[in-house]
């Protein structure tokens, strides 16, 4: 997120209603509403609370999604009236529900939709949810009911095609599934990126995302858009069982990256937690290894891709065995944001950092071990905001798991890989590494129901 530009960042229809974006404005104090009258200072107490959780309390660094929830219960509680402080709870809940450890965020989120939906008939995204909750549920009267509603408010948007794959596809509706199939070729490609994520989310669907593929392969777009696509292209891939595909798509991710080197650490993360090509992973680590030990970039942006460059390649080295450099690297990360304490640390560093502590105490048998883990492991409520391809915290589970496993703690262990986003584009990032680590997990706990779930998910993408 950059100054004014905060809410077109990201890249996810719905994330801030379009109608909210020309009310953003940012002086020299904290990010403030433009009041309609023109002056800043006139602002309601209601909007500003919306504002703060848009935002969220780290502005202009992004924040953690246990942030923005707790945000937007105070917007909840200050305007009960306003139905976006309901929706984007209940998107909260139901995206990350699981990692925050509520154990009823599906009906959290379900709840909140339905109360945004009475506030507001014609606000389309809470329905769109609903139709995903009810195909989750299998409720095919309120499948149908739902899809209708949304798609009587928006039968032409850049994602009413998903909705009504979405909603074919839970009902087994053939026909209608094939005349979405016929238009797979003039679909946009929010669309598109949609069903090839969510495919992969749902044994029943997997088939799908390969068909989905086949046209957004090449799609052109603006350089946003085509990064989102080529990374959505690049988890079916991995999940799908093919590196070599996969390294040539990190390279084109060269292309559009926003951040310098983005595509040379997606291609390490995927040989360490994934099943990418080791050696693209090696070469990838030697081109970054370059970058690091130089002075830190005065550029905000540039110091930052600096130090991501350093936590994984840190990473790397430790799992070759090379552990020399590493503490240094955390102290290096940690202080280079001066010493305003934790909240001065970009989120996304502050979870690298906590990583790249805790492999080293593994590595070197030392006693704080578990407290470096545990404290990686707390992190998991700061999910950053913003996503990046390289998003330290959808791998931080593996170390975790890794960790409870070799104490014997294989509950801890199974828990710890059970924690996924409920994503159609976050979700889908390791996903068969987080299949088959919990289908061997619940086999060795005797959950043989959870194993042969987590298995046959697994190796339908793996068909």
């Amino acid at each position: 997120a950059k100054a004014a530009g905060y809410a077109d960042a990201f890249a996810f229809p719905g994330f801030v209603p379009a109608y909210i974006r020309p009310l953003f404005a940012r002086g020299n104090g904290p990010f403030r509403w433009a009041a309609l009258s023109g002056d800043p200072n006139d602002i309601a107490v209601t909007d500003q609370a919306l504002l703060d959780a848009w935002a969220g309390p780290r502005y202009p660094q992004g924040s953690g999604w246990a942030e923005h929830l707790r945000l937007w219960e105070l917007a909840i509680s200050l305007a009960p009236e306003r139905p976006e402080a309901w929706y984007e709870s209940g998107d909260i809940y139901f995206h990350f529900g699981n990692l925050l450890g509520v154990p009823n965020g599906l009906e959290q989120a379900g709840a909140r939709f339905r109360r945004a939906l009475e506030l507001d008939s014609t606000y389309a995204a809470p329905l769109g949810h609903l139709v995903e909750l009810a195909a989750l549920q299998g409720d095919e009267d309120e499948i149908r009911a739902y899809a209708r509603a949304y798609l009587a408010i928006d039968s032409a948007g850049d994602t009413s095609d998903f909705t009504r794959w979405r909603a074919a596809s839970a009902l087994g509706d053939r026909i209608a599934l094939e005349e979405v199939h016929g238009r797979f070729a003039l679909l946009g490609g929010p669309s598109l990126n949609r069903i090839m994520g969510l495919a992969q989310l749902h044994p029943s669907t997997v088939d799908e995302a390969g068909l989905a593929e086949t046209f957004l392969s090449g799609r052109m777009g603006t350089r946003v858009e085509r990064w989102e696509w080529i990374l959505g292209l690049h988890s079916l891939a991995l999940n799908r069982g093919r590196p070599g595909e996969a390294a040539a798509l990190a390279e084109a991710l060269w292309e559009v990256e926003d951040s310098p080197g983005e595509g040379l650490r997606v291609q390490i993360l995927d040989a360490l937690y994934w099943d990418g090509d080791p050696g693209a992973a090696a070469q990838a680590a030697a081109r970054l290894a370059t970058r690091i030990d130089a002075a830190l970039e005065s550029d905000a942006a540039l110091r930052e891709a600096q130090l991501a460059d350093l936590c994984v390649v840190e990473q790397w080295r430790l799992r070759q065995g090379i552990t020399s450099t590493a503490g240094r690297s955390v102290d290096r990360i940690r202080s280079a944001f001066g010493t305003g304490g934790a909240g001065s640390l970009p989120l996304r560093h502050a979870v690298c950092a906590a990583s790249v502590d805790a492999l080293l105490a593994i590595a070197e048998g030392h006693p704080r071990a578990a407290e470096a883990v545990d404290r990686l492991d707390g992190l998991r409520l700061l999910i950053p905001d913003v996503v990046t391809g390289d998003d330290p915290s959808l791998a931080g589970h593996f170390i975790v798991a890794e960790w409870r496993e070799a104490q014997r703690d294989l509950e801890g262990a199974l828990s710890a890989v059970r924690r996924r986003h409920n994503h159609w584009f976050t979700g889908v990032r390791y996903l068969t590494t987080y299949l088959r680590e919990e289908g061997r997990l619940a086999a060795l706990t005797g959950d043989s129901h959870g194993a042969i779930r987590a298995y046959r998910h697994y190796l339908g993408l793996r068909a």
